[in-house]
């Protein structure tokens, strides 16, 4: 599944950025931790039905050695909610419009989930682009059957016309482990997101994001960070060979016994793995 996480508070400077056409408008909301401006800047995507809001904590401590960027990307949050234009290649030039509009030539891409498959996309496009890709737990299993994602994603798309009080019951069915003040946050961000990125993503073909081909063409520096699928996590070990198989050079760190979302789980290993990639020479 490509889950969602928790809210916080905010950051110290918030826009919108137009990134569309004057036929086609499309503000994208970008939040800012300001960092030392020398330093490679690291933009943060979410996946489905999240917002920034689920990199709040790691954001602001990552900002300690450079600027961070988290999106709300488009029909999510508080980015404009289109009826259609929700293939990963429509997040990815998104993405760069944002950077355009920033200024930034290069930087370091951290994507959760679907975030994992837009930033592929944009390196594999545009490598001039990026430094280094972070893939926290992508949604890569090719041996898993897609009928099961995408009879999750049209359950989301009916829980979501329920009232909120019934979309957070069923939210601690689905999170069992999580508190009710998680889950209420997590209904929030359900009920906030349109429905075409669910719809696109339950009607998406799995071959047509080609993750392994993507990061192979991409040929980035590259940290795969591997939730435990007994617990939620999305990429299985064939899928984990796969891509390893694409990019031999990518560095894998695994956390057993870990869901989905790695960071809202065993955030100082997180932050441990990310900043000591990041830190690491030769790469930039």
């Amino acid at each position: 599944m490509l889950g969602h996480a928790e809210d916080g508070g905010l950051p110290p400077s918030q826009q919108l950025i137009d990134v569309g056409t004057v036929d086609a408008p499309q503000r994208i909301h970008v939040v800012t931790w300001s960092g030392p401006p020398d330093a490679t800047p690291l933009v943060l995507l979410h996946g489905i039905w999240d917002t920034w809001r689920i990199f709040t904590r790691v954001g602001a401590t990552l900002a300690a050695e450079r600027t961070v960027h988290a999106l709300d990307l488009r029909g999510h949050g508080d980015s404009d909610k289109p009826e259609t234009g929700y293939a990963i290649g429509d997040y990815a030039a998104d993405v760069r419009g944002v950077l355009d509009a920033l200024g930034i030539a290069r930087a370091d891409l951290l994507g959760f989930s679907l975030g994992t498959l837009v930033a592929t996309r944009l390196a594999a496009d545009t490598p001039e682009r990026v430094v280094r890709l972070l893939l926290e737990d992508p949604p890569h299993s090719p041996d898993v059957d897609p009928r099961g994602r995408a009879a999750w994603l049209h359950t989301l798309l009916e829980l979501k016309q329920q009232p909120f009080e019934e979309v957070v019951e069923n939210m601690g069915d689905m999170y069992p482990t999580r508190d009710r003040a998680t889950n209420e946050r997590s209904a929030r961000a359900l009920l906030g997101t349109a429905d075409g990125p669910l719809r696109a993503l339950a009607g998406a073909d799995p071959i047509a994001s080609d993750l392994p081909a993507r990061l192979a063409a991409a040929a980035r520096p590259t940290l795969i960070l591997r939730a435990d699928p007994d617990f939620g996590g999305a990429l299985t070990v064939r899928g984990r060979d796969e891509l390893l198989a694409a990019l031999p050079a990518a560095q894998l760190v695994e956390f057993p016994e870990t869901g989905h979302l790695i960071h809202g789980e065993r955030e100082a290993e997180f932050l441990v793995a990310v900043e000591g990639f990041l830190r690491q020479e030769g790469q930039a």
